[in-house]
């Protein structure tokens, strides 16, 4: 990196060592250098017949690297936050909405027993006598479990899908002339 880096102060406009520079930067793990340096090969007009390979793998450069067990740890604390930690709102705001909407089921399902002194009249205890109200909601563990279940659903596809991600990540930025990879190896 450092004797590409010595070229191109000597000539600036040779594009060659900043191709160069930017596989050394890919490989030593600086990937804003690296992606800076394919910017100004393709400025300087040398990528042109491979324009469309460089700027998928400064793409690829730009996007962040994101762990696969924070993800995971992130969807299982707050369902949905798995996937909004991918950059997918919309996946997470239904994997939230649907926790949420199986938690407020159980609450808002209840069964409710009066023990009344009297008669009911029309099967309504008056007030005055009610001895007591059992309000119990016989779908709150169901719905606990569902929510449960959602959430840690949610938070493994979330990071089945960074795991993927960082793979194919890796893959493109892979160096050499081998099958798939979209860099070579530099030009000294």
């Amino acid at each position: 990196e450092l004797s590409f880096g010595t070229a191109i102060g000597v000539a600036p406009e040779w594009s060659t060592p900043w191709y160069n520079r930017a596989i050394a930067r890919i490989a030593t793990g600086n990937r804003d250098g690296a992606a800076a340096d394919l910017e100004r090969y393709l400025a300087l007009g040398s990528g042109d017949s491979d324009s469309a390979r460089i700027r998928a793998v400064i793409t690829t450069l730009r996007e962040p690297i994101r762990s696969p067990t924070t993800t995971l740890v992130a969807g299982i604390v707050v369902p949905g936050l798995g996937q909004f930690t991918t950059g997918r709102p919309v996946a997470g705001l239904v994997v939230l909405g649907s926790a949420v909407t199986a938690i407020a089921a159980g609450v808002l399902i209840e069964r409710t027993e009066i023990a009344c002194l009297a008669i009911p009249v029309n099967g309504n205890c008056p007030r005055d006598q009610v001895l007591r109200e059992d309000v119990e909601r016989p779908y709150m563990t169901a719905a606990i479990g569902v929510a449960a279940a959602i959430g840690i659903g949610g938070a493994i596809e979330a990071w089945r899908r960074i795991r993927t991600q960082n793979e194919r990540s890796s893959e493109l930025l892979r160096i050499g002339g081998a099958d798939g990879a979209l860099l070579e190896m530099p030009a000294v």
